[in-house]
């Protein structure tokens, strides 16, 4: 009977111990609505229909964009515009994690990026199957700061796994270019459309920065030491940039402050970056390698400021550092670009707190120093000189988990690309070696030096006549209740010799009571 029983208990523990791994090795998967299942069903059409803009292109040989139905042709800034896009699948689709990518851009202006996947992210891309033909129907937000004029529809498929992972860009690639309603740009997006925003652009939040920014850099008195700390006072009296936004241009929460400080001389550019931070992770250690994916801080240099040969330079909490030269916007790919190595390269990191450590108190902030040779960037052999521009941008990266929501922030808000120099910020190399101060108006020849007022005295005013204090009156002791000099309280506002005479009564009051009238005889 014992056997019997510890038999059967043993086969509980493996039946437990199995279920435990299969649920570990199959997570449970997520299950429809029998609307949303609906909703699906009617997105997929038995045939090809009829669009109000026909386009045909067709993508790595595989899906067919047929073309897009607008809402209305015109529409106002902060107004909402109803996109339809019919997408045809004549092949089967390379692997990938593909999403679609829709770019609303007004040229040289502003874009906004409004990526999903298709009916409401319920039909994500890779769940298409060849012979499907979908009706996405999609709203897009347009910003209250939207310029007037012409506005473009960009639209294509990119690998959003890759992009998340890696930071890399690979987009479907339009294999019938050739075609006359087939309409690439120099970025290969295919432009589907255009919208006319009608009036002039509201007005925008406080909280959110959409223009491009400037900073001044002055010249450094000393060379800093790369420490990554950032307290001496050179690195102290160098004027901070404007607090990070997100990529977008909403204003970060005071608890992620993320500020920079730049200084530069004849040999080198000097970077300081610091920002708040409750919990300062980043374990990956190795160099050049995706440093991105948790918390980081990025330079992007451009010297040229036309988007070609610039510099992507990262570091992590520990010290790690990522660096590259991209020929143009993102090419080649990152493997090969980060084959450049910076010369000269000095990066240190310091933190208030516990790197990769979230047992203990909550970490404070963090901050690194980065020193850059001037002769090392592309296209320079030397320093800029005093008034040259540069274009440049900083960026901040917090490791996104299940407990922490993660953010991205930006010096020059450029939207989330982080590679789109259009929308680079421009630094200002200045010959001063300190912010100017405010000076003091010297004083003429021949002129008296302004007087401070001693303390309890009155100042002056231009104009008006100082009236001379007069002492207050005082009323004098009554009969029997005199009492010894040392014994009375000083008076106060009068000088010690008015004091003085005052108690031994060589100045008296003259101002004297009435004599009280006589009382009436009491008769007996």
């Amino acid at each position: 009977m014992g056997s019997r029983r510890a038999w059967m208990v043993s086969l509980v523990v493996v039946l437990a111990a199995c279920l435990v791994m299969v649920g570990c090795r199959k997570p449970r998967k997520f299950v429809l609505t029998k609307e949303q299942q609906q909703q699906i069903q009617e997105a997929l059409l038995e045939k090809v229909p009829e669009v109000e803009h026909p386009v045909g292109a067709l993508f790595d040989g595989g899906v067919r964009l047929v073309g897009v139905d607008l809402e209305k042709d015109a529409v106002k800034p902060g107004q909402r515009l109803k996109v339809t896009w019919v997408w045809e699948v004549v092949e089967d689709l390379p692997p990938g994690d593909w999403m679609i990518f829709v770019h609303f851009e007004h040229p040289g202006k502003k874009r906004t990026t409004h990526d999903h996947q298709a009916v409401g992210e319920l039909h994500p891309v890779n769940k298409w199957k060849k012979g499907d033909v979908i009706r996405d129907e999609q709203t897009l937000d347009v910003a209250k700061d939207f310029p007037g004029g012409p506005a473009r529809l960009y639209v294509g498929l990119f690998d959003e796994g890759a992009w998340r992972d890696r930071r890399e860009n690979i987009r479907m690639k339009v294999t019938n270019g050739s075609e006359p309603t087939v309409n690439l740009d120099k970025e290969g997006r295919l432009h589907a459309a255009t919208v006319k925003i009608d009036g002039k652009p509201g007005r925008t939040s406080a909280a959110t920065h959409t223009k491009a920014r400037s900073h001044r850099v002055y010249r450094a008195a000393s060379s800093p030491v790369i420490d990554g700390k950032l307290d001496e006072v050179l690195w102290r009296s160098a004027r901070p940039t404007a607090p990070f936004v997100q990529p977008h241009g909403q204003v970060l929460s005071p608890k992620w402050t993320t500020q920079g400080r730049l200084l530069w001389d004849d040999q080198n550019l000097y970077v300081g970056l610091s920002g708040r931070d409750d919990d300062v992770t980043n374990t990956n250690t190795t160099h050049d390698s995706t440093l991105w994916e948790q918390d980081v801080f990025e330079v992007y240099l451009d010297p040229g400021s036309d988007g070609k040969e610039y510099i992507e330079l990262q570091v992590t909490p520990t010290g790690a550092v990522f660096d590259a030269l991209f020929v143009t916007h993102r090419k080649p790919r990152w493997q090969d670009a980060a084959k450049y190595e910076i010369t000269g390269l000095e990066a240190k990191a310091f933190a208030e707190g516990t790197v990769n450590d979230a047992s203990g108190a909550p970490d404070k902030k963090w901050s690194v120093e980065i020193k850059i040779p001037w002769a090392s960037l592309p296209g320079m052999s030397g320093p800029p000189k005093a008034g040259d521009e540069m274009a440049a941008n900083l960026y901040r990266i917090d490791l996104k988990t299940s407990s922490r929501a993660g953010f991205m922030g930006a010096w020059s808000p450029a939207g989330g690309d982080f590679h789109n120099t259009t929308g680079f910020g421009k630094l200002t190399f200045l010959a001063s070696s300190t912010p100017p101060r405010p000076v003091q108006r010297p004083v003429p020849p021949g002129a008296a030096p302004k007087a401070v007022p001693a303390k309890g005295e009155r100042p002056l005013v231009r104009g008006k006549k100082l009236a001379p204090r007069v002492p207050k009156a005082v009323p004098a002791a009554r009969p029997g209740s005199e009492s010894k000099p040392s014994e009375q309280r000083p008076i106060p506002r009068l000088a010690p010799s008015v004091q003085k005479a005052l108690r031994s009564g060589a100045l008296k009051n003259t101002r004297r009571r009435a004599a009280p009238a006589p009382k009436a005889p009491v008769k007996p």
